[in-house]
């Protein structure tokens, strides 16, 4: 039998993903890694609840990734595209990565990690441009002149 995995990470879609790894592989036993104290209504929509904990430092990551490992997942869900959670998904060992964002749609993970660093620190590149292009903007028309005392 076929294994599925999702990766619980806050957010309001958990039931939507849970539900639509149950439509898209029916014959899978459906497991949620999740912390302990998770809610039973929700956890319920899986076969499996594997309990893991709340990610506060690198030794819970490594513990949940061990865990992860050792249930053999052939396919492994990520509730966001993000480097660290693609990073998770390369190491967990499953063939088949996914990745549910907030659409709740069952997207591949074939992203190189790497490729998803690059590109936040790009994104966070471009940010810190354009806020200081604003603030330089601002101090140019003088449209919030500071108070000298």
């Amino acid at each position: 039998m076929a294994r599925a995995v999702l990766l619980y990470s806050r957010g309001p879609h958990v039931r939507a993903a849970l539900r639509l790894l149950r439509e898209t592989f029916p014959d899978a036993e459906l497991c949620l890694f999740a912390p302990a104290g998770f809610p039973r209504e929700i956890s319920a929509l899986a076969d499996r609840h594997v309990a893991v904990p709340p990610p506060q430092r690198l030794s819970d990551a490594v513990r949940t990734l061990l865990l992860v490992r050792q249930y053999c997942p052939d396919h492994f869900a990520v509730m966001f595209p993000s480097a660290r959670l693609s990073l998770f998904a390369l190491l967990s060992g499953s063939a088949n990565r996914w990745v549910i964002a907030p659409d709740v749609k069952l997207v591949p993970l074939n992203a190189n990690p790497l490729r998803w660093l690059w590109k936040t620190i790009l994104d966070r590149i471009q940010g810190e441009l354009t806020y200081r292009r604003i603030r330089r903007e601002i101090r140019r028309t003088g449209a919030f002149k500071s108070r000298d005392h």
